[in-house]
């Protein structure tokens, strides 16, 4: 729900959607915005992924890409498939909370880790 509306999950921050374009998530001390943009067909879409505040201490405005991930009219997104368990290899649905929420804990992880 927090990824809908904003709010805290045990450790983890998560701010209001803003402009129903991005919102920011902070955990571990680090934040990372994911903001979401429509591609040059209409039907697909992209979410990525920027850290705000490189563990490095370079300065706050510089923003540092983490990933992406896209997925078509459909919520379903193709490059990224399900990990271990029965339903490895099936693909993400981005409608689906858990599997929302998953692809956003990936790119969070990804973008908490120092280089």
């Amino acid at each position: 729900m927090p990824l809908l509306t904003g709010g805290s999950v045990r450790g983890i921050e998560v701010s209001p959607l803003v402009e129903d374009r991005y919102f920011d998530v902070t955990c571990a001390g680090t934040t990372a915005r994911f903001a979401f943009i429509f591609l040059g067909d209409e039907l697909k879409a992209r979410v990525t992924c920027v850290r705000l505040n490189p563990p490095n201490g370079l300065e706050p405005s510089w923003l540092e890409s983490v990933g992406h991930f896209d997925f078509n009219g459909e919520g379903v997104v193709d490059e990224i498939k399900m990990p271990k368990g029965s339903f490895e290899g099936d693909r993400f649905l981005v409608g689906t909370d858990s599997h929302a929420c998953l692809l956003v804990a990936s790119l969070l992880y990804k973008g908490s880790r120092p280089d």
